[in-house]
């Protein structure tokens, strides 16, 4: 499981998003959100750019590992 969290660090709507989980021994920030979605998408991540967005929007962003054979 991968845990993408964005927190809004001032009021021009900047973030700051942290990934933790999937094998990582420490989590990552990065106050970008390209970078954000490089980090998922080397992960194996689907469609990273959509799930950066959605963080933006909720808060936070729960992936799970897909079962094989499903």
């Amino acid at each position: 499981m991968i845990l993408l969290t964005a927190t809004r660090i001032d009021i021009y709507g900047h973030f700051e998003f942290r990934i933790e989980g999937a094998g990582l021994e420490a989590g990552i920030m990065t106050s970008e959100a390209l970078d954000a979605a490089k980090v998922l998408a080397s992960l194996g991540v689907e469609n990273p750019l959509q799930l950066v967005a959605h963080a933006r929007e909720w808060g936070s962003v729960e992936i799970s590992e897909p079962v094989e054979g499903v």
